[in-house]
């Protein structure tokens, strides 16, 4: 994980850009696609949208699979964001918090104040001088690095299903799936709130009235790629879920080493379960069968999740933070209370009750003022290449085998390179 849970935000920027996708496997032959309507978007030229899209497996079996989070879409405020698949039947939300850093065992050290040395330095670029070194660079050592925070799984039965979308919105920051089978039109969307400093999804019944049922799970940290390959092989973590199935979190305490400003600290996401009509409640699952021999730090309930059955809508309040009080290492595992799960978890409540009108939480109106925000970021500049609006509506996909095929730049694929990148700008600048 060191080396490629690299802030996961940042790190799916070039392929979200582009967004490709590619169905494979057995699951594939459950279900037919047929190409995406642009129709569906109340602004396509404003969006990035694909008509197909990878599924992300826990404990991929190769590379290919491993990387298949890298073609997600991203959504973020700065701070906090996430990466999601738009599988239809079992989506992975990756949530990041740009504060997430794995220690190590070797100590970090302060750089030190290199404004003296700016001037030098333009003046190399300028000259092409690559033999400038800035002072003591060779004997930095920073010793950590990024890592992704938990990913939660959307999990419904597979159908066989027809005119699949996945687009992010750059008219409100909103990164969305919909599709069609037997029970109708489905939508879900999901974004980071720039205002209340919450992730939020929503999943409502079909048009046709099918309500809901799915399972709410978290995915096992050992099971992200290529985890086990740097520090975080000597964390530990829990997966909790409350008795009335009213919240799912995930909490881990760093590795520690005696040295490490971080040898007590940790992180937690919590995500806040509203449901619309129907019932939940807290489920045991079957561990991932994908597991086999891999080492897994979990020292807590192995795979504790919720299972929402006949619902109109469920909505997902979702925040990430970390920690350096989280304890002693050899506490955590029999800790009865985390106080950084609370703390999420009484900020996604206080979230839900800001936005809850005659009883039932108003996502239009939680949406808006970030809306705001992010339009006053986002919308102050427009790139136009000249495109004809025809190919403005077509998926990226297509406009990436546009690309492939012409010596020249496709104009259209350069516009939407140029608002994704904007896009991630927002999600993933820092505060």
């Amino acid at each position: 994980m060191k080396k490629t849970a690299v802030l996961a935000i940042v790190g799916a920027v070039c392929v979200a850009a582009a967004a490709v996708g590619a169905v494979f496997g057995a699951r594939a032959l459950l279900r037919y696609r047929t190409r995406g309507d642009a129709s569906l978007l109340e602004n396509p030229a404003q969006a990035s949208f694909c008509a197909q899209f990878t599924p992300v497996q826990s404990y991929p079996r190769s590379k290919k699979q491993g990387r298949a989070w890298r073609d997600g879409m991203i959504g973020g405020n700065g701070r906090l964001g996430f990466v999601t698949s738009g599988d239809p039947y079992h989506d992975s939300i990756l949530f990041q918090d740009v504060d997430y850093i794995m220690p190590t065992p070797h100590e970090r050290t302060t750089l030190p104040d290199l404004y003296e040395d700016l001037e030098t330095a333009r003046q190399a670029i300028v000259s092409l001088d690559d033999s400038f070194e800035a002072r003591g660079c060779g004997d930095w050592n920073y010793g950590y690095a990024f890592h992704p925070g938990q990913a939660l799984r959307i999990s419904q039965t597979a159908q066989t299903y027809r005119n699949y979308l996945r687009w992010t919105d750059y008219t409100t920051g909103e990164v969305g799936v919909t599709y069609c089978d037997k029970g109708g039109v489905w939508r879900r969307t999901t974004f980071t709130s720039l205002t209340d400093d919450v992730t939020i999804t929503a999943i409502t019944k079909s048009d046709a009235g099918e309500k809901l049922n799915l399972t709410l799970s978290l995915d096992d940290a050992g099971g992200l790629f290529k985890f086990g390959e740097g520090d975080e092989r000597n964390m530990q973590y829990r997966k909790l879920v409350t008795e009335d199935a009213s919240a799912i979190a995930f909490a881990a305490h760093y590795p520690d080493y005696e040295e490490s400003p971080l040898k007590d600290g940790g992180y937690a996401g919590v995500t806040y379960v509203l449901t619309i009509g129907g019932s939940k409640e807290k489920v045991s699952l079957p561990a991932d069968s994908r597991r086999g021999d891999r080492d897994d730090p979990n020292v807590g309930e192995a795979n504790p999740g919720i299972r929402v059955q006949d619902a109109e809508a469920v909505y997902l309040i979702t925040k990430n933070d970390r920690t350096d009080s989280m304890g002693a290492l050899e506490d955590f595992a029999a800790q009865e209370k985390i106080d950084l799960v609370e703390t999420l978890l009484a900020a996604c409540k206080a979230v839900s009750e800001t936005y809850t009108q005659n009883g039932a939480f108003d996502y239009t109106a939680a949406l808006a003022p970030s809306a705001e925000a992010y339009a006053a970021q986002f919308g102050n500049t427009a790139l136009d290449c000249g495109a004809t609006e025809a190919d403005r509506l077509k998926p990226n996909e297509t406009l990436l085998r546009m690309q492939h095929r012409s010596k020249t730049p496709v104009p259209a694929l350069i516009e939407r390179l140029y608002l994704q990148g904007r896009h991630a700008m927002v999600c993933a600048s820092g505060y």
